[in-house]
């Protein structure tokens, strides 16, 4: 059986281990939420990009290669994003 000491003992180790770890685990949840916020911020462009296309694709007042050809760049680079950070 384990003396109060020794249990002392592995209680301080046990603290200084999670203090050793907070600065680490500060870091990642920063990441986290940056990559939360990247996440979220390309959905919302890309649910934009895709009402602007329907919008013109609705209103035939502008040629219609023109307005697609405006919006494929943008579209082209939410999708790669989306493809390659997916949500988990």
């Amino acid at each position: 059986m384990m003396t109060e000491v020794e249990e002392d003992i592995q209680e301080k180790d046990a603290e200084d281990a999670v203090d050793n770890r907070a600065p680490e685990l500060k870091k990642l949840s920063e990441d986290i939420d940056k990559a939360t916020n990247t996440w979220i911020n390309a959905t919302l462009q890309l649910e934009s990009a895709i009402q602007q296309y329907q919008r013109c694709e609705r209103n035939w007042t502008l040629p219609s290669q023109t307005s697609v050809a405006r919006l494929m760049p943008s579209i082209r680079i939410l999708t790669k994003f989306l493809k390659t950070h997916p949500q988990s």
